[in-house]
């Protein structure tokens, strides 16, 4: 099989001397968490030296070392359907949209509102339509949910609206308890939920080199049932990390492994997915970054790091800062996709953003899933062998003749040549009078389609009722709280 190159960043000496500087970090400086209860599941722990009038927490080489070999790092996270589940460890690429925005990008691109409850049903049937999307998120936050069940009841709609893995923003851990017993009955059970995850979340450390009390209460909650999780700060460069991007990588990666053996230390064997996600702060805005090249480098980088230590690699790739569907959305989201998947990545998001978590838009979603589509047959190569090697066949068709017609040709071509939705290979005239139509016009008329036809796989009205009645619950519960 013929296949795109594997990109290695680092050569041996550089990736064991950034590793190093990672562990210097956690084994002289530490990391600040703040949460007080950790301390006491972490005291008396070999390797580990803490000092709680600072909630500062120091791991050994050997302590950090110890825990890297014994997290799980092979995992299937499963939608309502269990026939629908990401791999991670498996050489799978997984692209997710984005987990929610509070603001939503109408689809002319030129508006911006407050996301709604119709964006959130509307985003859960486009991402269960599209083919690329391997987990649906949410995209939207509407203002319309009261704020003490929102994520609950996000969740709830993702569940009934796909059959996918879902993804949506966990801000604590008694919001996760609730959502892990809705997650109990449409696994059927708590046995079936633990050999069968659907939780696919992240836990950001906060940068530089700290944890937060909600991030180090989720963690205790999803590794007692099993679930895993990415770990993944957001350093940036410039302004919560150093103003080089190998600093920036190493300072990352220190937060990353500090994570990863808090987790081994609640539970050895905890699964973990390690998450590359740092970007730059633009030094002429003061704005982070999503669309830099430098992005690309990073998440290159971190790929190739944490792929040495056996996990399996998320990034925010394939995005870009641009508001419109222009060439800089196009050239920004190809190179950081490109660059990220060639080093290692296995789980790529978050598609529909438009701008540095400047909105949802599903229009942009729609173009996403293209490119997407692009890439993975361009990732997927082609084979060789005598049968697509075709001697037989040129030596028959000779000097004059063409190959449209051959058995051969109608035998291969659908496995070797992509089909586009969206992309345009006209003759100028037929363009023309077309309408001479735009990636953005052309998704702006897949979306309106989609929503117009696709209808996903309905929740059954038993599971629904059920569902319901633990939401009830959880509203009373954590009303009182808010």
């Amino acid at each position: 099989m013929a296949k795109p190159t594997k990109i290695r960043m680092l050569a041996e000496d550089e990736l064991k001397e950034t590793h190093n500087v990672s562990v210097k970090i956690l084994n002289e400086i530490g990391v600040r968490l703040n949460h007080d209860g950790i301390f006491d599941i972490l005291a008396g722990q070999n390797g580990v030296q803490i000092d709680k009038n600072k909630k500062l927490v120091k791991f050994s080489e050997e302590r950090i070392m110890g825990s890297i070999s014994s997290a799980g790092k092979k995992v299937k996270i499963y939608g309502r359907n269990l026939d629908k589940y990401v791999p991670y460890g498996y050489g799978y690429v997984s692209f997710i949209s984005n987990p929610g925005q509070f603001t939503w990008i109408e689809s002319d691109n030129k508006t911006r509102r407050n996301s709604t409850m119709e964006d959130l049903h509307d985003a859960i049937r486009v991402g269960d339509a599209l083919e690329q999307i391997d987990v649906v998120g949410a995209m939207a936050q509407p203002d319309e949910i009261p704020i003490h069940i929102r994520d609950i009841r996000i969740y709830v709609e993702l569940l009934k609206g796909t059959v996918k893995p879902v993804v949506s923003w966990i801000y604590n851990r008694r919001k996760l308890k609730w959502i892990l017993e809705i997650l109990k009955v449409v696994a059927d059970g708590e046995k079936k939920l633990r050999e069968n995850p659907m939780v696919h979340t992240g836990i950001e450390p906060i940068s530089p080199l700290q944890f937060s009390y909600d991030s180090i209460d989720l963690m205790i909650e999803l590794v007692a049932m099993d679930q895993p999780f990415f770990l993944g700060p957001i350093a940036q460069c410039m302004a919560t990390a150093p103003g080089t991007l190998i600093g920036t990588i190493a300072q990352e990666n220190a937060e990353i492994l500090a994570g990863v053996v808090i987790s081994q230390i609640l539970k050895p064997g905890a699964t973990i997915l390690y998450s590359g996600a740092p970007v730059i702060m633009d030094p002429a805005t003061m704005v982070p970054s999503f669309g830099s090249p430098e992005q690309a480098l990073m998440a290159a980088t971190l790929a190739q790091i944490g792929n040495s230590y056996g996990f399996s690699v998320y990034a925010n790739i394939g995005l870009s800062d641009s508001k419109t569907l222009d060439y800089q959305n196009g050239f920004e989201r190809a190179f950081t996709l490109l660059f990220g998947v060639l080093a290692g990545v296995e789980g790529a998001g978050s598609y529909g953003f438009t701008g540095m978590d400047q909105g949802s838009s599903l229009v942009q979603l729609v173009a996403d899933n293209e490119m997407l589509s692009y890439f993975r047959r361009l990732y997927r190569g082609f084979e060789v062998n005598e049968e697509k090697l075709a001697f037989e066949i040129v030596k028959n068709v000779g000097q004059n003749g063409n190959f449209l017609l051959e058995e051969h040709t109608r035998r291969n071509f659908r496995e070797e040549i992509w089909f586009p939705k969206l992309v345009d290979r006209q003759y100028w005239e037929p363009w023309v009078s077309s309408g001479s139509k735009d990636m953005m016009k052309r998704a702006r008329e897949e979306l309106e389609c989609i929503l117009k036809n696709h209808n996903p796989e309905p929740i059954s009205e038993a599971l629904e009722k059920e569902i319901e009645e633990i939401v009830k619950a959880a509203e009373l519960d954590l009303s009182k709280t808010y």
